[in-house]
């Protein structure tokens, strides 16, 4: 009776045993909750301050001399005005904020291209005469401030997106003549081709501008190149862009004269 007895408890420690073992190494399930930042994808009439696109096709369909006169002449609440006397170098208004060239003027506006500021680090100036009108692909003018681009963003922020060889394919060339000695012209040139998993993509700008002005010594002259080399797989992307610009131009400047 007592074998019996001991086996019996034996069974039962050994199997109470092995239950207490089987529950300590089951885990338990981790529930991981990823978060994603507000205002990914929202639709444009959700936003609460007015955004303004547009494409190469309304640019080149424009016919506006520069960036800042096609901003003028097609976006609401943007004014021009030409305080050197200079049509390179455009003071631009939008809603009472200013992008300008002209160092100590109040600055409101951010100005990207390709994602990268070009506000100069002192005073936050633009140098319009620095972007290529035919090499844009798009822009969009975003109103209010908004920390996401930045210090000084109290006006909005102006978006540029510029050409490469995979969203333009081909080549072209275009040359305008006008009064007071204006001549531009302008040539591009992208293509990309595959190579296996890897696509390659070029793009070339060369653009030019001259006037004599309409007054006495106010002539103009701009030569400027922009290209891209562009490089992507399915997994990653490199992009390489030079940005050259040749700028002998007259501005207004304070004369003193003797009586």
């Amino acid at each position: 009776m007592r074998t019996v007895t001991s086996v019996f408890a034996s069974c039962l420690f050994l199997s109470t045993a092995n239950f207490s073992i089987a529950n300590a190494q089951e885990a338990e399930e981790i529930i991981i909750v990823g978060v994603t930042p507000n205002g990914t994808g929202l639709e444009r009439d959700k936003i609460p301050f007015p955004i303004q696109t547009a494409t190469s096709d309304d640019i080149q369909n424009s016919n506006s001399l520069s960036i800042a006169d096609f901003l003028r002449q097609n976006f609401s609440s943007v004014s021009v005005n030409n305080a050197q006397s200079n049509p390179l170098q455009p003071d631009v208004q939008y809603r009472g904020f200013t992008a300008s060239p002209l160092l100590g003027l109040a600055q409101g506006i951010a100005v990207y291209q390709n994602g990268v500021r070009v506000n100069e680090p002192l005073g936050d100036t633009v140098n319009w005469d620095l972007v290529p009108e035919s090499a844009i692909n798009g822009i969009t003018l975003s109103g209010g401030s908004n920390p996401l681009f930045g210090l000084n963003t109290l006006g909005g922020a102006l978006l540029i997106d510029m050409k490469n060889g995979f969203n333009y394919e081909g080549r072209e060339i275009e040359i305008n003549t006008g009064s007071f000695g204006r001549n531009t012209a302008s040539l591009q040139t992208g293509n990309n081709f595959d190579n296996g998993d890897n696509s390659f993509a070029y793009y070339a700008n060369l653009q030019f501008f001259e006037e004599d002005g309409w007054r006495d010594y106010s002539s103009s002259e701009s030569i400027n190149f922009y290209g891209s080399l562009d490089w992507q797989n399915q997994s990653s992307s490199l992009v390489s862009i030079i940005n050259g610009p040749g700028l002998p131009y007259s501005v207004t400047v304070p004369h003193p004269w003797n009586y």
